[in-house]
């Protein structure tokens, strides 16, 4: 679908958001006219489609798109859209930089099908795209929290950052929530997606326990092979790796949050040891945990993070 020779544009950071402290925009869009091929620079592009149809092309896939619909982008995703008219809130976010709280937000099945299963169908030449659509109550709940996202953006009322975060959080608690097993008449969902999808929350919810790759297997109906497949393609690494990437997040968390030993850390997010949690976190993060607990402590800003859940940054890392 993409035109290789085609130039595509990139959304600098700078000039969707504010500041560089608050990466968090919100606009509504009612236009004709195709932007033109593009991709955003380190940051999400959440749209919400209010009326209208219009023709969505991202990556390798292109369909119609319809009202009450959800689609994320991510960073460095190639999209674009036809030149009929629709209307969509547009809603931009990096996570990172704006230390946004997801917390357990990240491991329920419907982030993981809206911000990495869904993204990875539009990458394949072949099967169909994973769409996305809110019932009535939950559209309308939605537009009420963005409506009230533009009025804080707009009025700059004391605190309106804060209030914005917080109105943020429970819209994408409600699409998260609202997307989970989610079918649409007439749409077929490729059963190993959602398999593979359901397997990946359960071991980043559940990092800490044994996940030999035979109970892997038994959880999604796979074999070997087929699993790490199918793995592979929504979530750009091996299902050991990603496990891997789980126990360093919840190491991670307890070096800051708590001041219990490298053993006890090691045992909590699944490690077999506190040597070996050392050694892949050196290899990780360039850095031992207890120089991490450190910068910590001593308020560094940018502390090295682990790769996102698609992987996109990651070092491999196996067991």
């Amino acid at each position: 679908m993409k035109n290789s020779a085609e130039k595509h544009k990139l959304v600098a950071y700078d000039f969707v958001f504010e500041t560089e402290n608050f990466p968090l925009a919100v606009q509504l869009l009612d236009r004709t006219g195709s932007p033109g091929w593009h991709h955003h620079d380190g940051f999400y592009e959440i749209v919400l489609v209010v009326e209208g149809n219009s023709r969505h092309t991202c990556e390798n896939q292109s369909y119609l798109l319809q009202a009450q619909e959800i689609l994320v982008i991510p960073p460095g995703m190639h999209h674009n859209y036809g030149d009929e008219k629709f209307c969509y809130y547009n809603i931009l976010v990096d996570f990172d930089s704006g230390k946004l709280p997801l917390f357990d937000i990240a491991n329920t099945e419907g982030f993981q099908k809206l911000f990495v299963i869904t993204p990875r169908t539009y990458l394949s030449s072949g099967g169909t795209v994973s769409r996305n659509f809110l019932e009535t109550d939950d559209f309308l709940q939605a537009v009420i929290l963005l409506k009230t996202m533009m009025e804080l953006k707009r009025d700059h009322p004391s605190g309106w950052q804060f209030a914005m975060v917080g109105k943020f959080i429970e819209l994408l608690r409600l699409f998260c929530h609202a997307v989970c097993g989610q079918e649409r008449d007439g749409e077929h969902v490729d059963s190993s997606m959602n398999n593979i999808g359901k397997l990946a929350v359960n071991m980043a919810q559940n990092c800490a326990q044994k996940w030999p790759v035979s109970r892997m297997c038994k959880r999604c109906g796979m074999s070997r092979a087929g699993l790490f497949r199918e793995f592979k393609k929504y979530y750009r690494t091996t299902p050991v790796q990603f496990l891997t990437r789980q126990r360093l997040r919840k190491a991670c968390a307890l070096l800051k949050e708590t001041d219990k030993n490298l053993e006890m850390i090691a045992m909590e997010s699944g490690f077999a040891s506190g040597n070996y949690l050392g050694t892949i976190f050196k290899k990780s993060l360039h850095m031992t945990p207890l120089h991490y607990r450190r910068e910590f402590q001593d308020g560094i800003s940018r502390l090295p993070s682990v790769a996102a859940l698609s992987g996109t940054a990651a070092e491999a890392l196996d067991e």
